[in-house]
């Protein structure tokens, strides 16, 4: 019987992809005036993983994903793609 590697079995390169995040989002803070919208949301998100958001109307949902793509632009903390700032 032959032996094949991880990266031989599916495609993958043999690493371990749990360590290092594809999307970082660290302690992010959105306002609206006076209202906070956002307050020190943090979440992580790794490769070959699946991640949804759910939660009640106005929880936020859509606001994080506005902060994402660059249209909202919040007050404090980071999001890091692919290691990009």
């Amino acid at each position: 019987m032959l032996s094949t590697t991880k990266e031989e079995k599916d495609g993958y390169p043999e690493k371990d992809i749990m360590t290092v995040p594809q999307l970082k989002v660290a302690n992010l803070h959105l306002n609206f005036g006076g209202i906070q919208a956002l307050m020190d949301v943090s979440f992580e998100v790794f490769d070959r993983e699946i991640f949804s958001m759910i939660g009640p109307n106005g929880a936020g949902k859509t606001c994080i994903l506005n902060c994402l793509s660059g249209f909202y632009k919040p007050q404090e903390g980071k999001m890091i793609f692919e290691d990009v700032d």
